[in-house]
């Protein structure tokens, strides 16, 4: 099971990220290794949209996430806003 924590849920909110889009990044990309035991797994999405007043073609996002007994906790996710690909 996903479990985004509350830190998760503000900072979606804050960076513009979407549920749909943390779920897609853990269930579609390679995980790497994070700070205090933790795990990371980022995707670049297309945006073409605009964020804080300027238009971005894709925006970067990162899932910081830890696994406890069978389930994957969502601790934190951030946001780029650029291009990249």
């Amino acid at each position: 099971m996903i479990v985004l924590s509350k830190h998760a849920r503000e900072q979606m909110v804050w960076r513009g990220v979407t549920e749909g889009e943390i779920y897609q990044v853990l269930a579609e990309q390679p995980w790497e290794p994070a700070k205090f035991d933790r795990r990371m797994k980022h995707r670049t999405f297309p945006f073409m949209g605009e964020w804080n007043g300027r238009r971005y073609p894709q925006k970067l996002v990162e899932v910081i996430y830890a696994e406890d007994a069978g389930d994957t906790i969502v601790v934190t996710v951030m946001a780029s806003y650029g291009q990249w690909e």
